[in-house]
């Protein structure tokens, strides 16, 4: 591969950077619409997230749903745990409650009870008056 020299370098780097969000975000949401189907193809999953994998990692605030999805899809649910504990881009409660399923599903339930009764400190029904 030929290496740009000069002041068309920037030019040609940033249009590659904007080339790569656009297929990202065009494979994101094509392995979002295959891994949400009633009956989902988790050989196509795999194939969509093995291509975007080239491109970026999980931890891409737009990958990582579909990187929550396709845990869950191939019943890694630690992974899923995992991903959710280090996504930004998710509501906190939303998350929290998500996690507190698939500690369910792991029958981890010291760490569910855990994680539920720290919710109700994090995320309180409503504030104590003054």
């Amino acid at each position: 591969m030929k290496k740009v020299v000069g002041e068309n370098s920037d030019d040609v780097k940033s249009e590659n950077e904007k080339r790569v969000k656009v297929l990202i975000n065009a494979l994101t949401k094509k392995g979002l619409a295959l891994a949400y189907m009633e009956e989902p193809n988790i050989a196509k999953v795999n194939q969509v997230v093995g291509e975007i994998l080239k491109w970026t990692d999980f931890k891409n605030s737009k990958v990582v749903g579909l990187a929550i999805r396709h845990a869950k899809l191939l019943d890694h649910s630690c992974r899923a745990i995992k991903l959710l504990q280090e996504a930004e881009s998710m509501e906190r409660k939303a998350s929290d409650e998500e996690i507190c399923k698939l500690f369910a599903n792991l029958q981890w339930d010291h760490c569910a009870r855990s994680k539920t009764q720290g919710m109700l400190l994090k995320h309180p029904m409503h504030y104590p008056l003054f």
